[in-house]
């Protein structure tokens, strides 16, 4: 359960120093202006770290429901179908880190 917080919580560390290295990045450019390139992965990032934040809210939601049925209130099917939920958006966070970071190389070339 802890490895698996550790990792949602990192999609969104990933993403946000993404986020906050590019910006500093593009603000110390001399020519002031970010290569299209460069507001992709901006944009990336930002859904990465948005998706970060939704799969952490499923996963609470998920837990619930594990709880539930522990309690014998749920089946618990419904908490694995929320957690499996929580896992795939927590996955599309890691691969807009992926995407992003291919942007963001793109433009060096």
């Amino acid at each position: 359960m802890q490895l698996g917080y550790m990792a949602l919580r990192n999609t969104i560390t990933i993403n946000g120093a993404a986020v906050i290295a590019l910006l500093t990045f593009i603000g110390n450019r001399s020519e002031g202006k970010a290569k299209v390139e460069l507001v992709s992965a901006l944009q990336y990032y930002g859904l990465g770290v948005v998706m970060g934040v939704v799969a952490i809210a499923i996963g609470y939601f998920a837990q619930n429901a594990l709880l539930d049925h522990m309690k014998g209130i749920r089946t618990r099917r419904m908490g694995d179908v929320i957690a499996n939920i929580s896992i795939f958006i927590a996955f599309g966070s890691y691969a807009c880190f992926i995407l992003g970071s291919f942007c963001a190389t793109q433009s060096f070339k």
